[in-house]
């Protein structure tokens, strides 16, 4: 799954996991067992994100792990290795890996995870972008990445995930337009995209997720209206709307209707509590 030109050069994360499986793993897994692309995938995100120095069940003993068994790179089976929970079948369903010192870039490879419901890689120092194939986690719910240094536009594929339902990618330096595509998603209860480098409009497809409950995208170099469609899910399920909507500067860089936004950011004031008005 990552091509032999990753796996042949030397100081690659993949030649490291791939050596690793191949020689070091007491586990002893057989080439043609069915999980054995998730143990190279699992072994391959510790090599590119920084593993050794990971707060939490590095391979060095003296990292702090409450079990030996969630010790990564153990001879034990992956699903038990720390942030790591499978199904009844061992396939990797959570990967819960917030605040534990990763760095580097998410790799490719993850999306071969074809289990996977919720990824939470928040609160570390991840950078790059996101993987552009992320669409191919069918069954992901919950993708939460807020706090890390990712940039770059939201690949396109993320916009097919058909049982995302929490989508935060706060406090990153993403770019670009907010994707009218992203209102395809219709599974969507939260979505967090404040603190980043988003611009242009808020797209009133936005008011097709009849589902969402939080909608943040304060912070941002967005501009114009909220629309009637968005506002009017705030008869329906949407409790936090918070915008870009403080004055000064008058007009707001975000105009709300009476009523919609719950909450007006400014880069002058910060937090009011009296959204504005449109005209």
């Amino acid at each position: 799954i990552s091509g032999s030109g990753k796996l042949n050069n030397f100081v690659s994360p993949q030649f490291q996991a791939f050596t690793w499986l191949l020689s070091f793993d007491g586990f002893n897994i057989c080439s043609d067992e069915p999980n054995v692309v998730q143990r190279y995938v699992v072994v391959l995100m510790y090599y590119a994100l920084g593993g050794v120095n990971w707060d939490r069940c590095s391979e060095l003993e003296s990292s702090p792990c409450d079990d030996k068994d969630e010790r990564y790179l153990s001879s034990e089976n992956e699903c038990t290795w720390f942030g790591i929970n499978c199904t009844l079948n061992d396939d990797i369903a959570v990967i819960n890996l917030a605040s534990n010192g990763l760095s580097g870039v998410i790799p490719e490879e993850i999306s071969a995870l074809a289990s996977l419901s919720k990824l939470y890689l928040n609160l570390n120092e991840l950078s790059g972008t996101l993987p552009p194939n992320i669409g191919n986690l069918r069954e992901l719910s919950s993708l939460q990445v807020q706090e890390n240094t990712l940039s770059g536009k939201l690949p396109e594929s993320i916009y097919t995930l058909e049982s995302l339902q929490v989508l935060n990618i706060g406090s990153n330096f993403f770019t670009g337009t907010i994707s009218p595509k992203l209102g395809d998603v219709t599974t969507l209860t939260i979505i967090d995209f404040q603190r980043n480098r988003f611009d242009g409009i808020v797209p009133e497809e936005l008011g097709q997720l009849n589902l969402l409950q939080s909608l943040f995208i304060q912070q941002n170099a967005l501009s114009g209206e909220i629309s009637e469609t968005i506002c009017a899910l705030r008869s329906n399920n949407l409790s936090d709307l918070e915008t870009d909507c403080g004055v000064p500067p008058n007009p707001p860089e975000i105009v709300c209707e009476e009523n919609c936004c719950t909450a007006c950011f400014s880069e002058f004031t910060g937090t009011t509590s009296s959204p504005t008005q449109a005209p």
